[in-house]
């Protein structure tokens, strides 16, 4: 009996297809990874591109930054600071934001990218954040 022309093709093809559709949606959806950089602590969130980034970084507190969302995914909720953490703490919802809460009010952030589908945050010690006031 002679193979067809396409079942050389349709097998992966098949196989493919199957994967997509068994890969966990964590995989697919949004994702929070936290890291140490020596004198710096670095918070990447990765975003689905339709869930976009809508707003700007800002400082809500002595020790917390919010980040504004039109719904926060929830797999963004961190409730206790990664091992070896010495500023980033935790993350919560407040509302349609999310809340970046640190262990100290002696902080400073710099938002080193801001994309439609990410946003990295570079955290740092700063004895000045210590006398930070809302405006």
């Amino acid at each position: 009996m002679k193979p067809h022309a396409f079942a050389g093709w349709f097998r992966p093809l098949c196989a493919a297809f199957l994967f997509v559709l068994l890969v966990p949606q964590a995989v697919l959806a949004a994702s929070i990874n936290w890291s140490s950089l020596g004198d710096r602590e670095r918070v990447r969130i990765t975003l689905l591109p339709n869930d976009g980034f809508p707003g700007t970084v800002a400082r809500i507190d002595a020790q917390g930054i919010l980040l504004p969302f039109s719904e926060v995914p929830p797999n963004l909720l961190i409730n206790s600071p990664p091992e070896n953490a010495k500023i980033f703490q935790r993350t919560e919802q407040l509302g349609s934001a999310l809340a970046l809460m640190t262990q100290t009010p002696e902080f400073g952030f710099v938002v080193t990218k801001k994309t439609a589908d990410e946003v990295v945050i570079d955290f740092f010690a700063d004895p000045m954040g210590a006398r930070w006031k809302p405006t």
